[in-house]
């Protein structure tokens, strides 16, 4: 019985004091939805927004990777890439990842970089060997900067 009483006691003095505690959140979630999900992947700089600099990033890392300046990067640069190993990056622009080498390691940062960009073919399967940024994802990233914002 005395048991009882202090137990009771103890639920009536958290029913009197919670209140008043639990009016500050010990947890603050962010709102997630489903939308800002679907648009972390075209914020390209990381900088928490999809705007007009994530274009500026895109056209910059296109610029790095087209080797036959043709303005789209394709399974052809990562070719050119391969060819210049062991070159002098004076000879050629393919230390694409700007160690003063150009080795594996430039044609690894290619085939983890570039599928980053390739919006609209890899939203029908992937395929290394098809991969191709242009215009065309240009293009669709900048649609995306008024649906995310």
């Amino acid at each position: 019985m005395e048991k009882t009483k202090i137990m009771l006691a103890g639920f009536l003095l958290v029913l009197l004091v919670v209140p008043q505690i639990s009016a500050t959140p010990l947890f603050k979630f962010k709102k997630f939805s489903l939308r800002n999900f679907e648009c972390k992947k075209y914020d390209l700089n990381q900088d928490g927004k999809v705007d007009y600099s994530d274009l500026i990033f895109m056209r910059l890392e296109i610029a790095r990777f087209d080797q036959n300046s043709d303005r789209q990067v394709d399974i052809n640069d990562y070719k050119i890439i391969s060819l210049n190993r062991g070159a002098s990056p004076a000879e050629s622009n393919s230390d694409v990842n700007r160690d003063g080498r150009i080795d594996n390691s430039d044609l690894i940062e290619f085939r983890r970089t570039i599928p980053r960009y390739d919006f609209v073919k890899s939203s029908k399967g992937f395929n290394f060997e098809k991969i191709l940024v242009d215009r065309e994802d240009f293009n669709f990233l900048r649609e995306r900067i008024s649906k995310c914002n």
